[in-house]
């Protein structure tokens, strides 16, 4: 582990693994690195009826820039504790946005480069 990131990702087919402990009916949407080095998300929505889920993966999109559809629970859909797959995105590209979201709040994607939208290859943290 580097110090930089100390919660677990690894690339998977097509795509990454990531570690994470969610905590619903936070005050804001919020990445922090915990105590014991966890990786954790905090979800404003309630663990209700997969609401918690659906807006974790919100999120992540937001931050990680992919797709919602690129993004499911492998493991953990009831639990704090979730193991969750991004597709098309490797490791290091994940790490690095992870790490930028807890320097900064997460902002819209939507700023203008060149007089058009930012490149998609270009949009990823």
């Amino acid at each position: 582990m580097s110090e930089d990131k100390p919660w677990t990702t690894r690339d998977d087919e097509g795509g990454v693994l990531i570690r994470l402990r969610a905590q619903p009916g936070a005050s804001r949407n919020q990445i922090i690195t915990g105590p014991d080095g966890t990786l954790k998300i905090k979800i404003t929505a309630a663990a209700v009826a997969g609401a918690a889920n659906r807006a974790l993966i919100k999120f992540l999109s937001k931050v990680l820039s992919v797709p919602k559809s690129s993004i499911a629970l492998r493991s953990g859909e009831t639990m704090r504790d979730k193991v969750v797959f991004v597709q098309g995105v490797s490791a290091d590209q994940v790490d690095r946005c992870l790490v930028e979201s807890q320097k900064s709040k997460v902002k819209s994607r939507k700023s203008k480069v060149n007089g058009g939208q930012i490149p998609k290859s270009d949009a990823r943290c």
